[in-house]
C-alpha cells in the first residue's frame, strides 16, 4: 500500500503541476490561437489525471474533501473543454449524455461537500464553511449549466464566458489544492482564509474577463 501510495502521489504532483503551468499558459496567449488550444488540451488532460489521482487518496486515506473537491474541479474543467462543442447554444442546442453526466455527477458531489460541511460544523470544526462554501458554489455552476439545456441565448458569445468560467473555477480549485497541499510554507496566513484565498482572488479576475465579452446593450435587445 505504501508503494502505492507514493505512486499515486508522485503521479498526481506531476499532473497538478502540468496543469498549474498550462493553465497560466492558457490564460497568458491569445484566445483561439495555436498555443491557447494545444496549452487547453494538456490543461485539461492533466486536470482529468490529477483529479482521478486525488479522488482514489481521498477514498483510500480517507480524505473526503480532497475527494469531493476533485469531482468539482474536473467538472468545470470538463464543462469549460465541452462547452466548445456546444457554441450554437444561440439555436438551443441539445445536450447529451456527457452534459448530463456532468450536471448530475456534479451535483451530487457539490451536495455531498455541503453536507459533509455542515457535519463538521455540528461537530465544532470552523473548517466546514470552506466545505459549505465550495459545494454550494458547485451547486450553482451546476444549475447555470443545466440552464443552457433548456434556455437558448441571443448571446453569440454565451459559449464564450461559460469556457472561460469553467476553465477559471476549475483552475482556482487546483491553485487551492496546490496551497493547501504546501501550507507549511505558508504558515502566516490562517488555515481558513488559504483555502478562501484563491476563490477571493480568483473570481473577481474571472468576472472582469468575462465582461470583455459582454454583449453591448443593443445586442440584448
Amino acid at each position: 500500500m505504501e508503494t502505492f501510495h507514493r505512486i499515486l502521489v508522485f503521479v498526481h504532483v506531476i499532473a497538478g503541476f502540468t496543469a498549474l503551468c498550462t493553465g497560466l499558459m492558457a490564460m497568458l496567449t491569445a484566445k483561439g490561437g495555436r498555443e491557447h488550444r494545444s496549452a487547453g488540451k494538456i490543461y485539461f488532460w492533466a486536470m482529468a489525471v490529477s483529479c482521478f489521482t486525488a479522488a482514489v487518496a481521498g477514498v483510500l486515506f480517507q480524505k473526503w474533501f480532497f475527494f469531493f473537491l476533485a469531482f468539482i474541479s474536473f467538472e468545470s474543467a470538463a464543462r469549460g473543454y465541452r462547452i466548445l462543442y456546444r457554441k450554437q447554444l444561440k439555436e438551443k442546442q441539445a445536450p447529451d449524455i456527457r452534459d448530463w453526466l456532468l450536471v448530475i455527477v456534479n451535483a451530487l458531489m457539490s451536495a455531498g461537500l455541503v453536507g459533509w460541511g455542515v457535519r463538521i460544523v455540528l461537530a465544532g470544526g470552523a473548517f466546514g464553511f470552506v466545505a459549505m462554501v465550495f459545494g454550494a458554489l458547485g451547486i450553482f455552476v451546476s444549475y447555470d449549466y443545466y440552464r443552457t439545456f433548456h434556455r437558448k441565448s441571443p448571446d453569440p458569445k454565451h459559449w464564450l464566458r461559460m469556457h472561460i468560467r469553467g476553465m477559471a473555477v476549475s483552475y482556482i480549485a487546483a491553485t487551492t489544492a496546490f496551497l493547501v497541499n504546501n501550507d507549511a510554507w505558508l504558515k502566516f496566513i490562517p488555515p481558513v482564509l488559504l483555502w478562501l484565498l484563491p476563490t477571493i482572488i480568483g473570481v473577481p479576475v474571472m468576472l472582469r474577463v468575462m465582461r470583455k465579452y459582454k454583449p453591448a446593450a443593443k445586442a440584448e435587445e
